[in-house]
């Protein structure tokens, strides 16, 4: 488990790294880029005749690339250095190995454009996590160029262009192919647009000192599981659980009802507020006109393929939370919640248009701050799943960040599907722990469908079939 930063708590740890170690930011950035060149040379294997083109700035994401430059040209390489920005404002740091560099070495980008469209490779050393506006004038010019060459490109710490506080783009960013990013994780290496600019990122240990972070990056396939049952047990020992939809759409619930089949439920019922379609044999299917009593069931989930604000969901609805036991709220569930009442063992799992929905603020204000939104609720007693490209899971307690890096979820159903495995960890201690087991079991199930039906023709059901199949993953 990693770690993320903001770009004010990264400074942070590098003045105290110096000062715990005794280094000068001169020597650290010295030991940036001997890591970053290493890890250039290991991972892009260039050969010593290739063209190698470091394109820097004056800051210092551009002092990693001097160095970089100097590191790869004692060792033999072919390599170029464009220089962008103003050396007199410089640094010290960056100074330093500015003056180690003969100035005739030294290539301007409009004289020589031609240049990149000859480069095997590319360092991008332009911006670094200091970024904090959009790019104008030559910088904007150079990253389109450098996005319309045929080079393998290099980013150092995070592409240029890319906000360092949140993944998304200024105006215009690096569509890196790798990037070495240096000691610690800044969110802008994960949220919103992060995945599809940093192509293979690693991260490098810089040795800096320990830090606090209130938001831990978790890799789902380090979540482990274990859905064992004993010999002395039968249905209801796994949970009865109702699944409350709406017969107008009802393959959303359904689609809820047996992931959490499949994810160890022992028995599922799925609710319709009038008779609608039976989907499975496997599932009992009632609706609000028989009697429904909250108590008969262990837990909930509710929500998926409601569309209509029918009086009957509110009261039932409010006979959930009132009995507090653990619920899982997605789609159309979340318009019943109040969100000046306190809540206790409630999951919600929105995708971003329905969390602004919920809360009543504009998108791209959330996708600035996603974390800030997020406490308003788990200040309530929510836990909140926020899907994405980059999925926040969090509590009054913990926040973590996870990605699953498959675009085939982005069709109709997997969200449900991924309530239903939500409701098969409800045995769990804590709702957060079964927030992130069935992420965790959901991402690999997609995995396994994107392997089968590949990201364009993988659905929803595929990942019910591949449930199975994960379980063994994680049980071997």
């Amino acid at each position: 488990m990693d770690y993320l930063y903001t770009s004010k708590e990264i400074l942070k740890i590098e003045e105290q790294s110096c000062k715990a170690k005794n280094l000068s930011l001169t020597e650290l950035m010295y030991q940036a880029g001997y890591v970053l060149t290493k890890d250039f040379l290991k991972r892009l294997k260039p050969n010593v005749k290739d063209n190698i083109i470091i394109i820097a700035n004056s800051g210092n994401n551009g002092g990693d690339g001097l160095v970089m430059y100097q590191e790869l040209k004692k060792m033999g390489y072919k390599v170029s250095l464009f220089l962008l920005g103003n050396v007199s404002s410089a640094s010290e740091a960056f100074t330093y190995y500015y003056n180690k560099i003969n100035l005739d070495e030294i290539k301007k980008f409009h004289d020589n454009k031609t240049m990149l469209s000859k480069a095997d490779f590319i360092i991008d050393a332009i911006f670094g996590f200091g970024l904090d506006r959009d790019i104008t004038g030559i910088y904007f010019d150079v990253i389109q160029e450098i996005n319309n060459v045929e080079a393998l490109v290099y980013s150092i710490d995070i592409p240029s262009g890319i906000n360092p506080n949140n993944g998304l783009i200024f105006n215009t960013a690096v569509k890196a192919d790798f990037t070495g990013v240096l000691g610690n994780l800044k969110l802008g290496n994960i949220l919103s647009d992060a995945l599809d600019y940093h192509g293979e990122l690693k991260l490098l240990n810089l040795d800096m000192v320990d830090s606090y972070s209130e938001i831990a990056y978790l890799d789902y396939q380090d979540i482990r599981f274990h859905l064992k049952r004993n010999h002395n047990s039968y249905k209801y020992s796994y949970h009865k659980i109702a699944y409350i939809g709406s017969s107008v759409m009802p393959g959303a619930i359904n689609l809820a009802a047996m992931a959490g089949l499949r994810s160890g439920v022992g028995l599922a019922v799925v609710v319709y507020e009038k008779a609608g379609l039976f989907l499975y044999p496997e599932i009992i299917y009632k609706t609000f006109e028989e009697i429904f009593s909250v108590d008969s069931y262990d837990a909930f989930v509710f929500g998926p393929g409601i569309t209509d604000g029918l009086e009957v969901y509110q009261k039932i609805f409010n006979d959930i939370i009132f009995s507090k036991k653990p619920v899982v709220l997605d789609a159309g569930g979340l318009q019943y919640l109040d969100l000046k009442e306190k809540y206790e063992n409630v999951i919600i799992t929105p995708h971003i248009k329905e969390f602004s929905d919920l809360i009543k603020v504009d998108k791209m204000e959330i996708l600035h701050n996603p974390f800030k939104y997020i406490k308003t609720l788990t200040d309530i007693g929510i836990t909140v799943l926020l899907k994405g490209v980059a999925t926040i899971i969090s509590d009054s307690e913990k926040t973590f960040v996870l990605q699953a890096k498959n675009p085939g979820l982005a069709t109709a159903g997997t969200g449900d599907v991924l309530a239903g495995m939500i409701s098969g960890f409800f045995q769990e201690r804590r709702v957060i722990d079964a927030a992130l087991k069935g992420f965790a079991l959901h991402a690999r199930a997609a995995t396994l469908a994107r392997e089968e039906f590949t990201e364009t023709s993988m659905i929803a059901s595929d990942l019910i079939k591949k449930i199975p199949d994960a379980i063994k993953q994680v049980e071997l």
